[in-house]
């Protein structure tokens, strides 16, 4: 996505500086054919700061891109590590489903044997009963089921 405000921050500092840059070395150059006395000094001088300019122009150009590619990294770098805490969080996910699954399993025939008992202590009281050994009533009864 494009950064509007940095593009234009990058568009102006890049343009003033090659404007005021080339407006330097054009009065440079009148100034040294035109400015009878200290006209070469001046030139010169006019020439060397509009090259600086334009210069520091390419640099910071050459700068703006080095950083875009730098945040295009960080972004890239940042994205990866997303993508591999997601996938940490699924595998943590499935051993988490796996455990349930196992536990649920072992639950289950707890549950299982759990009954089996239920049902032999009360076929043990049926028979217990029939036999004459202990008479139960309806309230004993009500009392012994779950």
């Amino acid at each position: 996505m494009l950064d509007w405000p940095q593009w234009f921050q990058g568009f102006t500092h890049i343009f003033t500086r090659w404007t005021i840059g080339a407006l330097l070395i054009a009065g440079g150059a009148a100034a040294w054919f035109r400015v009878p006395v200290f006209g070469h000094y001046l030139g010169l001088a006019g020439v060397a700061a509009g090259a600086a300019l334009i210069w520091g122009a390419v640099q910071y150009g050459a700068a703006a891109g080095n950083c875009k590619e730098a945040i295009f990294r960080a972004q890239l770098t940042t994205s990866q590590a997303r993508v591999t805490e997601l996938e940490r969080q699924i595998d943590a996910g499935k051993r988490t489903l796996t455990d349930a699954a196992e536990r649920t399993a072992q639950l289950e025939s707890a549950t299982e044997a759990a009954n089996k008992r239920a049902d032999d202590y009360e076929d043990q009281l049926n028979k217990a009963g029939q036999n004459g050994n202990c008479a139960l009533d309806d309230d004993l009864w009500k009392r012994l089921r779950p």
